[in-house]
This record gives structure tokens, C-alpha cells and sequence, in this order.
């Protein structure tokens, strides 16, 4: 018999987590650090708990490329772990035995501890899985079900705001621990907390932050490599604003800046179709195989047309782009520093990867940017073999300095 653990972890309260400050540089740090959570991270944890290369099935190509190993831990005696699937917060894992299960989750939540603080993520097991008696979709009901009850029954984290005389963070209420100037080392890399021009200004270098937001702003820098990693060619003669007076903003008159949230319609109709299409009429570790088979390339052609329709619209800016300006009215914003010339396109993608995307532009932008993203997921799913694939958007369009969070509660 085929028994063994299947693992899920949850990224939860993702939203607040990553619209908790005013801030957008801290907010595309944030997504960043949930992306890494339950995908590279993850995938980190498994080398940690000393299990070699060849004994699981991910395969990493470098910091950023991962995929799938065409092995099957119910066939290979010598495979000890075998990642289902990891997209949208979620990571499940099978593992054959349980202790090793209870390492990957240790060694995860121990780094999420120290380079994602107040970053969230729930990890439930099923013990004794039989690969060839359970379907797996039921196994997974079961396991979403004990999540669920988890998330409403554990007790609240109540954080210790401060002890004695104790500074506030002003993006998160915590308690601050040091100011932004200076780097802060994530992972084996050490990066500036301070955006462009940010170190010139004295209300800025001696900002009081938080361990959250200290780290949220180191893994913005990751942030920008992904999204140019994604992009390819694009506007590489382009640079992406971490800053909202970036985005288009033309000193002394009124600007307003458009946070497009949008969704695919559907999923879980989408993935219940995933399922009715396989086979019932063969045993059930045939149809367990052709079900993980089956979901990853759904999550791979679901995330292959949601970045090709963000390189679309991407593209479209650029070629609109003509006397520093997109479609002859939005500046192309220049900021001169020591090292170089910054050349801020008014548009900033802050989520995106599979069917939920978040991005802002200059408020001019907004409703054309938000029909052509549209327009776009409709036509590259069709091309990645996804059929009867839509998305909703939602569109607000506030004053720059209009609190971010409240902005993207009203576009959601």
C-alpha cells in the first residue's frame, strides 16, 4: 500500500497583509513576499530538511524559474516529496513520511518568522493518504475543509505593540526597530530600503519602521526583478514607479491615480471542469496521476495567459510612448540621481500571476488600461487551450495621496 502524507499550506489574510500601509513601495514588497511564501521559499524548505534534488520533484533553474520534474512519488522508491501544486497562496505537498512533513513546515514558518514578519501562511496534514484507495480531490476537500475550521477556530495573533517608551511604525502600528537608511540583508542579499531621491529628504531618512515594513521594502528590489523577469524585452529602456507621484503626476496641477483590481470569473467552476473531464472508470492511483498532471498544466496555461496579456498591455504603453509622454498627454516622469536616469512609465503591476491581478496607472489610463487587460485575458486564454475564460475588473479612480488601501478596498 501507497500511504503517505499529503501537506497544504495557505497564505492567509493576503489582502491585508499586503495593503496594510499607504505605501506603495511596502505594498509591492509585501507581494512579493507572499509570491516567495508558498513557491521559492517552499521550495527552499525542502533542501533545508536535507532532502537532495533527486528526491523531490522541483526543479530550480535559477533565483526566479522553477517547474515540474516528470517523476511520480508513488512509482519512485527514491522520491520523498512531490509538490503537487503551488499557485495563488496555496502549496500542497505529498510527503512519504510524516516527520518530513513536520520539518518542511518548521523550516518554512522559521524563514517566514525572520524575512516575512506578520506574514501569515496555515499548514494542515493528512496523515496515512493511500495513493491507490482515496481519490485525491476528495483528499484535498478534506484537507481545504480541516483549513478551514483551522482558520476559525485558532487564536488570533495579538502581537505586543511595544513595552515601556516605545516608538510607532507609522505604515503598520507596530513598534519600530530602526529607520530606512542604510541596507537590510534578506535571504544572502542586502538591499536599500530607500527609493530614488528618498535619501535626499530628511522627513524620509528618519522614518521610524517596522521589522514588517523593514523587510517589505528590502523585497521590493525582488519584486522589480520578477516583473522584468516576466516582461522579457518590454520597456527595457523603461523603469516601473515605486512611487504614486511617479505614476504621470505633473507638479501644480490636480492628479489621480486608477487602481484596476481584476479577477477571473468562474474558478472554481474552471477547476471542477478540470476534474469532470478525467476518467472515473479506472483505478484510482490512474486517476490521481492524471488528476496532478491535469492542474498543473491548468495553473501553468492560467499563468502563462495572465503574464502574456500583462506584456500586451505593457507593450501597448510603450508604443504610445512619443515626445516623453503616453498617448500625448501623461508624462514619461524622469528622476536624475547619481547613478542614473530613472524613466518612470505611469504604470505599476502589484499583483499578478494567475487569474488575479492588481495594477495601477495614471487616473487618465485607467478605464482603457482596464478594457484592454480584459480584452487581453480573453484572448491569450483562448490561445493557451483555457475555453470560456473571462475576468472582471474593478476600477478606482481617487487623488494621488488618497490612503492607497481604501482605494484598492473600493476597486476590489
Amino acid at each position: 500500500m501507497n500511504k503517505f502524507t499529503l501537506t497544504l499550506l495557505d497564505a492567509t489574510g493576503i489582502q491585508d497583509y499586503i495593503f496594510a500601509s499607504n505605501r506603495l513601495q511596502e505594498n509591492i514588497g509585501a507581494s512579493e513576499l507572499v509570491y516567495r511564501a508558498t513557491s521559492l521559499w517552499a521550495f527552499d524548505a525542502l533542501q533545508q530538511i536535507g532532502l537532495k534534488p533527486e528526491q523531490h520533484n522541483i526543479k530550480l533553474l535559477d533565483e526566479l524559474n522553477w517547474q515540474f520534474e516528470t517523476v511520480a512519488i508513488e512509482a519512485e522508491e527514491n522520491l520523498q516529496a512531490e509538490v503537487i501544486q503551488a499557485a495563488g497562496g496555496n502549496t500542497v505537498v505529498l510527503f512519504r513520511e510524516k516527520d518530513k512533513a513536520r520539518q518542511f513546515v518548521h523550516a518554512l514558518t522559521l524563514r517566514l518568522l525572520k524575512e516575512a514578519p506578520g506574514l501569515t501562511v496555515l499548514a494542515q496534514h493528512l496523515d496515512d493518504f493511500d495513493f491507490e484507495e482515496t481519490s485525491l480531490p476528495d483528499a484535498r476537500h478534506q484537507l481545504e475543509a480541516a483549513m478551514q475550521k483551522h482558520k476559525f477556530s485558532r487564536i488570533a495573533s495579538a502581537p505586543t505593540l511595544g513595552l515601556g517608551v516605545t516608538a510607532m511604525c507609522d505604515s503598520t502600528g507596530m513598534a519600530a526597530v530602526r529607520t530606512p537608511q542604510g541596507l537590510q540583508d534578506l535571504g544572502d542579499r542586502f538591499f536599500k530600503l530607500m527609493i530614488p531621491v528618498q535619501d535626499r529628504q530628511e522627513s524620509e531618512q528618519n522614518r521610524l519602521i517596522s521589522r514588517e515594513t523593514t523587510f517589505k521594502l528590502a523585497a521590493r528590489e525582488l519584486a522589480n526583478e520578477r516583473l522584468r523577469h516576466v516582461l522579457g524585452t518590454v520597456a527595457e529602456w523603461y523603469d516601473f514607479p515605486a512611487d504614486i507621484d511617479n505614476l504621470g503626476r505633473v507638479s501644480g496641477e490636480e492628479s489621480y491615480v486608477a487602481v484596476i483590481h481584476a479577477d477571473g470569473n468562474g474558478m472554481g467552476r474552471h477547476v471542477s471542469n478540470v476534474v469532470d473531464g478525467l476518467n472515473n472508470n479506472q483505478p484510482i492511483k490512474t486517476f490521481n496521476r492524471e488528476y496532478i498532471q491535469a492542474m498543473r498544466q491548468f495553473s501553468l496555461n492560467l499563468e502563462m495567459a495572465s503574464q502574456a496579456a500583462l506584456v500586451e498591455i505593457v507593450e501597448s504603453i510603450v508604443a504610445s510612448v512619443k515626445d516623453g509622454a503616453v498617448a500625448d498627454k501623461i508624462p514619461v516622469i524622469l528622476v536624475e540621481t547619481s547613478e542614473k536616469t530613472y524613466h518612470y512609465l505611469p504604470f505599476r503591476p502589484l499583483v499578478f500571476g494567475g487569474d488575479d491581478v492588481t495594477f495601477l496607472c495614471n487616473g487618465q489610463l485607467g478605464v482603457d488600461l482596464a478594457v484592454r487587460y480584459l480584452q487581453a485575458f480573453e484572448k491569450h486564454t483562448k490561445l493557451h487551450h483555457l475555453d470560456d475564460f473571462y475576468a472582471s475588473a474593478g476600477i478606482s479612480i481617487v487623488k494621488m495621496h488618497y490612503p492607497f488601501a481604501r482605494a484598492y478596498q473600493l476597486s476590489e
